[in-house]
């Protein structure tokens, strides 16, 4: 499964904004941000994920989050990040830092930018390889979970819509990127008790390459009864 090549050529766009100036910002005295539930000013959210200061701790996360203060040319901060294998956890803690970092004024715009990329590229990263052993697991059809449903237009042999069973923490966004690596712009969510007893929504989301920060709940685009898509 690729990685959008918009996530990669973000990157380095991201960093090449940012050459002007260091990352940490200095002499700045403000009331600091120290809530759970961050809401940035592009309306995304950042919520602290369960056991952050434990998680924050382990090696990786301590090497991963060097790695998102760094000012290394952003293809090798991106090589580097995948290579450290952060599981889902570690990923969640240090992107967590970095939007209270950015909250408060600490980083500047243009490096949060950069860490938001990198941080949705291991995303998409650990979610490729959720589905990979879902694919390679025996009699994986078994198992419950999330389905996401890509939408092609069926008139290629070899390009025709498909359907996934996905990591349960998987978010409406992955879903869409999946979609937009495969170069559809529809998805359809789902629902499964195991053996394609499936559950679907009522209707599907039209996606693009800059869907971010998508919310279904309690709507028709959710399947119903749901399996946690939010």
């Amino acid at each position: 499964m690729k990685t959008t090549t918009a996530i990669a050529a973000g990157l380095v766009l991201a960093l090449a904004a940012g050459c002007a100036g260091p990352k940490k910002i200095a002499g700045l005295v403000i009331e600091k941000d120290v809530s759970r539930f961050i809401t940035l000013e592009d309306g995304t959210t950042c919520m602290e994920p369960a056991g952050l200061a434990q998680t924050r701790q382990t090696p990786s996360a301590v090497k991963l989050k060097d790695l998102f203060d760094s000012e290394e040319p952003a293809d090798e901060v991106r090589t580097k990040a995948r290579e450290l294998k952060p599981n889902a956890e570690e990923v969640e803690a240090v992107y967590f830092d970095a939007c209270r970092a950015y909250s408060n004024l600490e980083i500047p715009k243009w490096a949060f930018a950069r860490d938001k990329l990198l941080y949705l590229d291991l995303h998409q990263q650990l979610f490729a390889q959720g589905v990979k052993l879902w694919q390679d697991k025996k009699d994986g059809i078994a198992d419950a979970g999330k389905l996401c449903l890509v939408s092609l237009p069926d008139t290629d042999p070899e390009h025709r819509s498909f359907t996934r069973v996905v990591p349960a923490d998987s978010s409406v966004y992955d879903c869409a990127q999946l979609a937009v690596a495969s170069g559809s712009g529809e998805i359809l969510l789902g629902c499964t008790k195991g053996h394609w007893d499936n559950t679907w929504a009522k209707r599907p989301i039209t996606v693009g390459a800059k869907t971010r920060n998508l919310s279904v709940k309690g709507t028709a685009y959710s399947p119903d009864p749901d399996c946690g898509w939010n």
